[in-house]
């Protein structure tokens, strides 16, 4: 397990099942996150990799690789989550 300590700052950021999984890229910059940084996601039994991809149209950075973590959560369609980044670790906590 990633260390994590109460003292990290987080940020939520909301998620839909859609097939994308973007973040806008204003608030990609404030995380600091480029195209294909490797990112992960971590809860309390497992840790998935996901990655940031190409820049959309509209301006969004799309998160890749989210689909194994969304199927094994029963996550449907429009359904939305949050994940908490923690700054400077690169990985996104889910509660």
């Amino acid at each position: 397990m990633l260390p994590v300590t109460p003292n990290d700052e987080t940020i939520p950021v909301v998620f839909r099942v859609d097939n994308h999984f973007r973040i806008h890229k204003p608030l990609a910059k404030k995380l600091g996150l480029d195209r294909k940084r490797s990112l992960k996601i971590v809860d309390a039994a497992n840790v998935w990799g996901v990655r940031v991809g190409i820049e959309s149209l509209d301006g969004r950075f799309y998160i890749k690789d989210m689909k194994q973590f969304v199927k094994y959560k029963n996550m449907v369609p429009r359904e939305e989550f949050i994940l908490k980044f923690v700054m400077g670790k690169g990985i996104f906590l889910f509660d």
